[in-house]
């Protein structure tokens, strides 16, 4: 963007045209010495003088064919200097929007990757035993709980027959088996079973009772069931690092199954162990492809790692095997809103909230997926009603912006002045609320709370600013100026303070340090559409009509809806750059958007006057001057029109 295509266009020309001269000087030399030899060889001229001649013949071309070069260069460096510079601001990726509110990994509930939530939920079992153990007690643990078990179904399947007598006898026979299974089983029959008892104990949700009894096993014995069911009980109660160690020691001693896989991987997962917790839960899948718990598990890990579209592969083959899962909903709807799909992510969680409508994490997680997709309508429906109940900062905020954007300035003061009594500590809620108070005219109060902001934050460039603004709004400029100055020596990397001191000199008439202020700005990340649109301006002033083009499109650019003020400003630069046609749809576009500005209608006329089409720049003048008689302009005009109408 450094030349316009005109400059682009004229340079080709001049470089074409020293090329030539260069050509024409070699073959004025090329000629000179001919004329030399055929003088030597025929004797007809004095060898002496054409020498003489030859040199200077080339001498001149060649001090001819500098001074060409060194004019083209120059004309070339002028035709740069006019040209539109490039603007260094950082562009967003087009790719994928970056959201404003990260989601939350679910902390709670069904939806959680948990020891306890896959246990709560069935998919991991609180006891583990094999048949297959090297431990005898765990052998004959797992035969009793399997005979037990296959009796149990074999009196469910008489009863539903009606053989209610032989039903009652093989439960009977059943509970001699496993009688913790049933809990009712005495101290003194279980004695000499230790394992069966705290086995017992733990599927019956005791898990207290049972860690008691199963800390002597497994610091004694490698069994595995014993190792598994004592980190279960410790998830339980909340000691995840001792869960971990003792499910390694349990797939240490030989044991190996899916459900161990899935619960160290799930308990590394739960400890900040993510690649190798990964390792385990895709071991888990790979033993058992049919287990939607392992894939889920998977989904919420990778969605950890930052691997979203394998996240949501993941999450994909979980639903296909069980669509009612938790967390596999939640680990979809997670990925789906990493990948760009915020009206997807917002409908997952919908679903998940009606089964679990407590959980603040996936309220939340829903209130940022339709912040994502611009849903203000539905925050203020769904979510506004329950944040009224719920202490999180994070959700007030966003349905405080929700109010904000409809224009609920009341309401959104409210749910702002909420964040910032749950969390005193942000900044961005304290100086929204004070915004709120400047821009509703409670000027006094605004600037209160702008004070004590900086009394709190006193490095904070961002509430230095808005004091600035404050003090703007009550009429001191000079000292709204220095609240500027200030905040920029606080933070040289943000743009606000710069534009708004770079506004301030413009309108005071220092345009130039306006304009260096301005451009330093524009140079910065998190530059918005104001800056370049003052940036245009100050160009405007300097009397650089391409540069301020260049600025005030980009200020329309960055615009979420058209402004009068941009198209009227790039109207007039296009206009000062000889762009009549151009500036006339501009000027006309900003006619809509300002219809109440009668100074449009002066520039109209100038570009119909441009255009040669005198009868309605005559028009337009005219209501010009209707509206603004006094115009500083005005006796200007007035002759223009004057000299319209006399044809």
């Amino acid at each position: 963007m450094a030349e316009t295509p005109g400059s682009d266009l004229r340079s080709a020309h001049l470089e074409a045209a020293a090329s030539k001269l260069k050509i024409a000087s070699y073959i004025v030399g090329a000629v000179t010495l001919a004329s030399l030899a055929g003088g030597i060889v025929t004797g007809n001229y004095q060898p002496f003088a054409v020498m003489v001649a030859l040199i200077v013949a080339v001498v001149a071309s060649w001090l001819w064919s500098v001074a060409v070069d060194r004019a083209y260069h120059r004309l070339r460096e002028w035709s740069r200097s006019q040209a539109p510079q490039p603007l260094t601001a950082t562009r967003p990726s087009s790719s994928r929007p970056a959201a404003r509110y990260p989601v939350r990994a679910i902390s709670a509930g069904p939806a959680s990757l948990s020891l306890r939530s896959l246990v709560e939920q069935g998919c991991l079992p609180a006891v583990l035993v094999s048949e297959e153990s090297d431990d005898p007690q765990e052998r004959i643990a797992a035969l009793k709980m399997n005979a037990a078990a296959d009796l149990a179904r074999l009196a469910d399947e008489l009863e539903r027959t009606g053989r209610a007598a032989e039903a009652a006898k093989l439960r009977r026979q059943a509970a001699e088996l496993d009688p913790y299974a049933a809990g009712g089983a005495g101290e003194e029959e279980l004695a000499a079973d230790a394992l069966s008892r705290a086995l017992g104990l733990a599927r019956n949700g005791k898990y207290g009772e049972a860690a008691r009894a199963l800390e002597e096993l497994a610091r004694k014995g490698r069994s595995a069931a014993a190792l598994y069911t004592l980190a279960i009980c410790r998830a339980m109660a909340g000691d995840t690092a001792a869960s971990v160690e003792l499910l390694r020691k349990a797939a240490d001693s030989g044991s190996e199954s899916a459900t161990l896989r899935l619960a160290l991987g799930t308990a590394l997962a739960e400890s900040g162990q993510y690649e190798e917790a990964l390792r385990q839960l895709r071991a888990a899948a790979a033993m058992d492809p049919e287990s939607a718990a392992a894939h889920a598990a998977m989904g919420e890990v990778e969605l950890l790692l930052g691997q979203a579209d394998r996240a949501r592969e993941s999450a994909q083959e979980a639903l296909s095997l069980d669509s009612d899962l938790a967390l596999a909903r939640a680990a979809m709807a997670r990925a789906l809103y990493q990948l760009g799909d915020a009206p997807g992510a917002a409908r997952e969680f919908g679903k998940l909230l009606e089964s679990d409508p407590g959980n603040t994490d996936l309220l939340y997680n829903k209130a940022a997926a339709l912040t994502a997709a611009g849903k203000n309508d539905q925050i203020i429906q769904e979510i506004a009603p329950a944040a009224q109940e719920i202490q999180d900062p994070q959700i007030a905020r966003i349905v405080g912006d929700a109010f904000e954007a409809a224009g609920q300035k009341d309401r959104a003061r409210e749910f702002l002045t909420r964040t910032v009594e749950l969390l005193p500590e942000s900044e961005e809620a304290r100086l929204k609320v004070t915004r709120s108070l400047r821009e509703e005219g409670k000027l006094q109060e605004a600037l209160t709370a702008a004070e004590q902001l900086v009394r709190d934050l006193p490095r904070s460039a961002g509430a230095r600013t808005e004091l600035g603004r404050v003090v703007e709004a009550m009429g001191d400029t000079g000292k709204a100026l220095d609240h500027y100055r200030a905040a920029v020596q606080q933070d040289r990397g943000s743009p606000d303070p710069l534009t708004q001191a770079g506004r301030l000199l413009l309108a005071d008439g220092q345009v130039k340090e306006a304009l260096n202020l301005l451009k330093q700005a524009a140079a910065l990340p998190g530059v918005t559409a104001e800056t370049f649109y003052w940036l245009g301006e100050a160009h405007l002033a300097s009397g650089k009509p391409l540069l301020a083009i260049e600025a005030l499109r980009e200020a329309a650019r960055q615009s979420e809806a058209p402004r009068g003020e941009t198209s009227r400003a790039l109207g007039r630069a296009l206009l000062m750059a000889g762009r009549a046609r151009d500036a006339l749809e501009e000027l006309r576009r900003a006619r809509k958007l300002l219809a109440d500005d009668p100074e449009i209608l002066r520039d109209i006329g100038y570009a119909f006057h441009r255009l040669r089409n005198y009868q309605e720049a005559l028009r337009y003048l005219r209501q010009y001057l209707e509206l603004l008689p006094e115009a500083e302009d005005a006796e200007e005009v007035a002759a223009l029109v004057e000299q319209l109408a006399a044809g």
